[in-house]
């Protein structure tokens, strides 16, 4: 199983071990114990790229070896309790970090979505956490404009959609 990269966000990350495996992300998704929500036909985890829940976190942590940590690293939640304002008022079926994110004139993250830089993308096909930031506009390596779309793929610039019929490019191991 291909380990994260560094910063490396989690649709991202299930992408990349899902093509390891040639299943579709959303069987992969099942197969790693992530918890769905129910009534769709296709599975959907609760709280994709935000936050793990509890029953999602256990099954990752048997299925992979990965720790908390290195699975927390990889959800928009890292960044609860910063300047960013990730809080909100706790529901009893969500996490907090999830509850601020419903909050409106909340835009501070991108939950469907994430912006790309295509110089990145085209020397390790790997999507950052931090792309799905609200403020992220400029990728301090390369000079350049985040994109919201990636001409080159014709597909909307999306990790966190794991089940849209395009995918980013695997990265080798």
């Amino acid at each position: 199983m291909p380990l994260p990269a560094p910063g490396e966000a989690f649709p991202s990350w299930l992408h990349c071990v899902a093509a390891d495996w040639q299943i579709p992300p959303g069987r992969a998704a099942q197969v790693l114990g992530l918890e769905c929500q129910p009534g769709y036909r296709a599975a959907r985890p609760m709280w994709f790229g935000v936050s793990l829940t509890q029953r999602s976190l256990q099954g990752l942590m048997t299925a992979t070896g990965l720790d908390e940590r290195a699975l927390g690293a990889m959800q928009l939640s890292r960044y609860a309790d910063t300047a960013l304002e990730f809080f909100g008022r706790e529901l009893p079926d969500q996490p907090r970090e999830v509850a601020s994110l419903r909050r409106p004139h909340r835009e501070w993250a991108l939950t469907t979505s994430s912006r790309a830089c295509p110089n990145c993308l085209a020397a390790l096909p790997v999507w950052p956490v931090w792309w799905r930031l609200g403020i992220a506009a400029v990728c301090p390596e390369h000079r350049v404009l985040l994109v919201d779309v990636c001409s080159w793929w014709t597909c909307a610039a999306s990790a966190t959609d794991a089940w849209a019929p395009a995918t980013p490019a695997i990265r080798g191991d």
